[in-house]
């Protein structure tokens, strides 16, 4: 009725019906309109439209001169284009005033509306952009399409079926940007989409992920391009490609000097083909190889390795970067054979400013080749080889290399098994150098023996920001030396002594310390046994620190902990505080919840194994309901029972960041535990 009242009109600008329930019966009154109003604004979407009133609505906007693009997907018709006054449509696509593009997404279309949809655009020839995804139409009325529209700029096929539209292709030779991301096309087809691209010289995008192509396929697509000189990104990641493609590879790489992004991750390269794909690498600037967990980022070459749990690296002798800046590969297992490329490597890169070889299993034979190959590098800054089995034989080694980086910032050898002589050795080398933030020798068995030369190394250290020193076994002693070799140093940021058969003696060497330490932001000191008496002279020494981190477990600090409130009201930025095995007892818990009542943004609460009853919970929850950033809450192994349970549960309903929460061994009966559940699950994300 509307419709018939607008049909004499001929000046309407905009007319929207958005949020009806009008349907295809419709259709044919507002086309009269369009047609009648040649620079109406149209809005319909959400409505009940199917693809039949659809096309004869769209059928009458192509008639208007002012389209710009038409979008139909699952709950939306939306077209854009120039208002008369030059401007953008409601629509809210914008493109160049000279395109019309085509975008149809998560349709569900029987046959005879993909043949209707179709044919409104067989007659338009001047198409730009199309996109058609998710198998919404069929490939041969798409295929049409194309053929009308040879100056097709953008084309989008993603996650459609396999089939084919190379000879429609072959009359386009006008693409920027084409995905056939998912389609299927498999090696089988890959000739002749590999003709299609020879056709488009000025392809800017290609996406060819998750096409079943193997290396057969993808060395055609590859020679195809080598015509292109404009190509900025191309995407082969989930694919069954492997190493016979590199050299191809490599020769695209070489022919397209604007590359800036190439994925290929998710195939089946071993590193020999990365490799040798990076000697091709000049100005690319990012160079994804997830699941085969290999990122390169190339400036200028800066290479980094970020291969993480590769099973087999086998890295090649042919590689020769003379620019390299960065390498990273943890969590490898790299065998003596790529132990020794890995070290002709750096005997060619002199500019290294960046090792990282983490996790690998080294062990003592592989980080003394690793340090022979370092030998003439004199520009690290940072130098990280955790958790390798490294024993005092290796330390010797290591020790060379640092002594002639008057550099390094940056020092990680946790994780390893230096003892005292090893870390002796590094540390008597470190001596003359002073510019080291970072140090960090946790876990290495290193004993009081070593203490004095670490000392020695942070006097000299004065700008020394974090020092992890945890897991070893330095005792009260070895504590007053390193505190000793801190008197100087002003900008600590995190302190870690944890594990280090500490007693409350070496507390007050420590607290003396902390007493001027303004700018400490993260201290752990647990599982040692400093007893209220120690813990209450280091928290007395906190008194005008602000922290970020507390971590205090396995200290034995019973109900005492008024000395430590007063540092938690201060702490009002405080974002982890681990207290569990300590025995507060409900009391504790209480005093606890009370020092945090002006914490807003704390992430990680541990207050387990502390026998905490139902009493604490009132507390314990007001913390919990101001904290809405909570990630992590510890309270197993207490007594707080089925009632506490439940008004911690509550107040975490709106912890949308909350990912664990522990109450097990709580005294909870099995009838209680659903309520428990379903307060948790009803809004959070745990």
């Amino acid at each position: 009725k509307i419709a018939h009242a607008l049909k004499s009109m001929t000046s309407l600008n905009v007319l929207s019906m958005c949020n009806n329930s009008i349907s295809d019966e419709a259709a044919d009154g507002i086309a009269h309109v369009v047609l009648n109003n040649a620079q109406v604004r149209l809005n319909l979407t959400q409505n009940k439209f199917q693809v039949i009133g659809a096309t004869v609505i769209l059928t009458a906007l192509l008639s208007n001169l002012n389209v710009r693009v038409l979008e139909i997907d699952s709950v939306k018709i939306s077209i854009s284009g120039d208002t008369p006054g030059g401007g953008k449509t409601s629509g809210g696509v914008t493109v160049a005033s000279h395109h019309i593009g085509l975008k149809l997404s998560n349709l569900d279309l029987q046959p005879a509306e993909t043949y209707a949809l179709a044919r409104v655009f067989r007659s338009t020839l001047s198409l730009r952009e199309v996109s058609v995804c998710h198998k919404v139409v069929a490939m041969n009325d798409i295929e049409v399409i194309l053929f009308q529209n040879i100056r097709v700029e953008k084309l989008y096929l993603r996650n459609n079926g396999l089939q084919t539209m190379a000879t429609a292709l072959l009359r386009i030779s006008s693409l920027s940007v084409f995905d056939i991301s998912n389609y299927g096309i498999g090696d089988e087809t890959a000739d002749e989409i590999a003709v299609a691209l020879s056709c488009n010289a000025k392809l800017q995008e290609l996406y060819l992920d998750g096409n079943n192509l193997q290396s057969t396929g993808a060395i055609k697509i590859a020679r195809a391009l080598q015509n292109t000189s404009t190509l900025k990104i191309l995407d082969i990641s989930n694919n069954s490609i492997d190493n016979e493609a590199a050299n191809d590879i490599v020769m695209v790489l070489s022919t397209n000097s604007a590359l800036q992004l190439l994925d290929m991750s998710c195939n089946n390269f071993q590193v020999t083909g990365i490799v040798t794909i990076l000697s091709g690498l000049h100005t690319i600037t990012a160079f994804y190889m997830f699941y085969d967990k290999i990122k390169v980022s190339t400036g200028k070459i800066a290479v980094k390795f970020s291969a993480e749990n590769l099973q087999v690296l086998c890295l090649g002798k042919h590689l020769f970067i003379d620019s390299m800046t960065v390498f990273n590969i943890s969590n490898c297992t790299i065998t003596c054979e790529e132990v020794n490329s890995i070290a002709e490597i750096f005997l060619n890169n002199t500019e290294l400013h960046t090792v990282v070889l983490c996790k690998n299993m080294l062990q003592t034979a592989g980080t003394i080749e690793i340090a022979e190959g370092l030998k003439n590098v004199c520009s690290l800054r940072k130098l990280e080889i955790s958790g390798n089995n490294v024993n005092e034989k290796a330390a010797h080694h290591i020790a060379q290399v640092v002594s002639h980086n008057a550099n390094l910032q940056v020092l990680h050898l946790d994780g390893n098994n230096l003892q005292a002589l090893g870390a002796t050795a590094i540390a008597k080398e470190l001596k003359n150098i002073s510019t080291l933030t970072d140090i960090n020798i946790s876990d290495n068995s290193i004993t009081n023996e070593a203490s004095g030369d670490i000392a020695t190394v942070l006097l000299n250290n004065v700008g020394l920001q974090v020092l992890r020193l945890g897991s070893n076994n330095l005792q009260t002693g070895g504590v007053f030396n390193i505190v000793r070799g801190l008197q100087n140093v002003s900008s600590l940021r995190i302190l870690d002594l944890s594990n280090n058969n500490i007693d409350c003696e070496a507390a007050g060497d420590i607290a003396t310390f902390l007493s001027h330490s303004t700018e400490l932001q993260e201290i752990y000191l647990g599982n040692n046994n400093l007893l209220v008496e120690g813990v209450s002279k280091i928290a007395q020494a906190l008194q005008t620190s602000c922290l970020k981190i507390l971590s205090l477990p396995n200290n034995n600090i019973s109900e005492g902990v008024d000395d430590i409130v007063h540092v938690l009201l201060r702490s009002t930025d405080l974002q982890s505080l681990v207290l569990n095995d300590n025995n507060l007892g409900t009391l504790g818990a209480v005093k606890i919840a009370v020092g945090l009542q002006n914490t807003l943004h704390l992430k990680v609460l541990d207050l387990s194994n502390n026998n905490i009853g139902g009493g604490a919970a009132d507390d314990i929850a007001f913390v919990l309901c101001k904290n809405t950033e909570l990630h992590r809450v510890c309270l197993n192994k207490n007594n707080l029972q089925a009632e506490g349970a439940i008004k911690l549960a509550k107040a975490l309903q709106h912890a949308s960041a909350l990912h664990v929460f522990d109450i097990a061994y709580n005294n909870i009966s099995c009838d209680e535990k659903p309520n428990i559940a379903s307060i948790l699950t009803a809004e959070s994300n745990i």
